[in-house]
């Protein structure tokens, strides 16, 4: 199989706020591309809703990159789906000293994203682009809601299992918190 999908219908005492065990090992073991859709979501859809909801989660998919060639993987890959209308690329700045250097790592950032961008061959999927400040994960699940993303699409980076311990992952966070469906783009 090319994907699996699973629910994150956590049974924590904090409802929604839990991924669930299942889906956390999946996210963290399996090596297949992984779509997580939060339980409210799914409950919600039945027959003909579902049969409309479907084609729909890939129209406009939100895609968070950190600027290293692994996260582009995902704008690549989602590039080459007829169903996908339109890649929302992300980038957040979280850190700089001084407002002259966050404008420089602004102007970096901008540079590349068009470059990159002008590269990428789509399946007829228009793709844009937003440089945003602030902590990276608030920042772009709010953005998820103001771009009215249909999908949050991610590839996880391979940290190694003491900086998994220590730092968590930003993957795992990002589908844990997350309202819209999420994709994890496994890298080939």
């Amino acid at each position: 199989s090319t994907i699996i999908v699973m629910g994150a219908r956590g049974k924590s005492i904090i409802k929604g706020l839990h991924l669930g065990s299942v889906t956390h090992r999946v996210l963290h073991d399996s090596r297949r591309n992984l779509l997580i859709m939060r339980g409210q979501i799914i409950e919600t859809l039945a027959g003909e809703n579902f049969q409309k909801y479907c084609p729909l989660i890939f129209s406009r998919v939100l895609v968070p990159i950190d600027l290293t060639p692994e996260s582009w993987i995902a704008v690549e890959q989602l590039a080459k789906i007829p169903d996908v209308r339109e890649i929302i690329i992300s980038f957040v700045i979280s850190r700089g000293e001084t407002e002259r250097e966050l404008m420089r790592l602004r102007d970096l950032a901008e540079l590349e994203i068009k470059e990159k961008c002008k590269s990428i061959q789509t399946a007829g999927a228009e793709i844009r682009w937003r440089i945003l400040e602030g902590d990276l994960i608030s920042r772009i699940l709010d953005y998820a809601q103001e771009a009215d993303a249909s999908l949050i699409s991610t590839v996880p980076t391979d940290k190694g299992f003491f900086a998994e311990m220590l730092h968590g992952s930003f993957s795992c966070e990002l589908a844990r918190l997350a309202t819209k469906p999420v994709l994890i783009i496994r890298r080939s």
